[in-house]
């Protein structure tokens, strides 16, 4: 039986449920792919981990989205088993569940197997990647109108590939009824018809098995990152110190990441310029991206937010410290396997007192396309522009190429080249970064 901490608020709570619930909560009904770790603990250590359980049912306590946290408090319930094993000492100001459990994995004597459970629409996709145009086309008509309509086109084909667009057709309807629910004696009833007709095939399992392989979260790199950095504006040198406490953006090496996901918060740069004058060049407080690609199946939207302080262009001489509120949404899509592209509108809203109504609202195009192009070096090429009409009256833009090279597990160099500002008068930024993950 799993055991679940569930917050509310700022409370949480011990929960103990049948693992095949939560299990099928995840993967099946919230499409979340499932790493699991076998703890190597006795049957004794696995009874007091039971027991202490138990009797924290319905016993709150204070939850902190940053530090004391679900994986944190799951960590604690290890150590009732393990005192000796002080796991959350070496967690001080954030526990991002990645970190905690790769402080399972290193040490030694708690882990057995590591094994992987894709969620549904991942296992969709894994059997979509192998049929062809017509075999999926069938597969959506028989999800939305029942096998009965379709019978002579089915047997048409194979028994193999008709085990695969069946089963295609189950798996989507199940998607499709998790997901916006509906008359649930219907949906029962051409399941179970569906079911039937595919346990009549001899055709074995239809999922690709070489795709349940890759990357586990506590091979991924380390949620910190600091980054010293140096570089010019307009000509004007500068050094730069960058340290982001959490976790990952789309440059950072993706192993053990989701494609197209980005996630940083309370990234703090600091710049010095060969004056002497040391400046905030930012303060991140939250930017999430998810660039989720479209498929021939699914076709989900892309989005983006972004909180921060940062220097803006408000003229093509002035470049105060700027509050920002950015918010953006579109399409992406896959460019084969190392690739992916997007095209988002983007609505920026910026608060300074350098402009004389204090506030101002634009709005305009942004895409790009990040490439994986080894296993050890992403690239991402962007460009936006934005309108802001009334005190600015001008179009701000950006056009950037970022490149990131993993030089092993923990560090990395990073060059960036941008040109920004106001159209026609936009300057040139070049930074070349040093970064470590800790």
């Amino acid at each position: 039986m799993p055991l679940k901490v569930s917050p509310a608020f700022t409370r949480g709570r011990f929960a103990i449920l049948p693992y095949y619930d939560k299990v099928q909560s995840y993967g099946d009904i919230e499409n979340r792919d499932i790493w699991e770790y076998d703890l190597n603990f006795t049957h004794a250590q696995t009874r007091m981990i039971m027991m202490h359980a138990w009797e924290l049912d319905e016993v709150d306590f204070d939850y902190y989205f940053f530090d004391e946290n679900c994986s944190y408090q799951l960590l604690s319930l290890l150590e009732a088993a393990r005192p000796s094993l002080h796991l959350t000492d070496r967690f001080f100001y954030h526990a991002i569940p990645s970190d905690t459990v790769r402080v399972t994995v290193v040490s030694p004597g708690i882990l057995g197997d590591i094994n992987f459970r894709p969620s549904l629409r991942t296992r969709i996709n894994w059997r979509a990647d192998g049929m062809s145009d017509d075999e999926l086309a069938l597969a959506l008509a028989i999800t939305q109108a029942g096998f009965k309509k379709r019978a002579a086109e089915l047997a048409t084909y194979d028994p193999q590939a008709q085990a695969r667009i069946l089963d295609t057709a189950y798996d989507l309807r199940q998607y499709r009824y998790n997901r916006a629910g509906g008359d649930r004696a219907a949906h029962a009833l051409v399941s179970l018809d569906l079911l039937r007709l595919r346990s009549q095939l001899a055709a074995g399992e239809t999922v690709p098995s070489h795709h349940a392989t890759g990357a586990a979260p506590h091979e991924s790199h380390a949620s910190a990152r600091a980054d010293f950095g140096i570089g010019s504006l307009d000509d004007t040198a500068f050094a730069e110190l960058r340290i982001r406490p959490a976790y990952h953006d789309l440059l950072d090496p993706p192993t053990g990441f989701t494609e197209g996901a980005e996630i940083n918060m309370f990234a703090l740069a600091l710049r010095g310029y060969e004056s002497g004058s040391v400046q905030l060049e930012s303060l991140e407080f939250v930017d999430i991206l998810s660039l989720s690609p479209r498929s021939r199946l699914f076709k989900p939207l892309s989005w983006g937010v972004n909180v921060a302080l940062r220097r803006e262009w408000i003229s093509p001489v002035e470049r105060p410290l700027t509050f920002a509120l950015s918010g953006a949404g579109g399409l992406s899509y896959a460019l084969g396997d190392t690739a992916l592209t997007y095209a988002l509108a983007q609505a920026d809203v910026l608060v300074t007192d350098e402009l004389s109504g204090k506030i101002t609202v634009g709005a305009g195009p942004a895409a790009g396309i990040v490439w994986r192009v080894t296993d050890n070096w992403n690239a991402q090429l962007g460009a936006k522009a934005l309108y802001f009409p009334g005190d600015l009256d001008h179009t701000l833009v950006e056009y950037s190429l970022e490149q990131d090279l993993a030089l092993n597990h923990d560090w990395g160099l990073r060059l960036s080249i941008r040109q920004q500002g106001i159209s026609g008068a936009a300057v040139t930024e070049a930074q070349l970064s040093l970064s470590r993950y800790f």
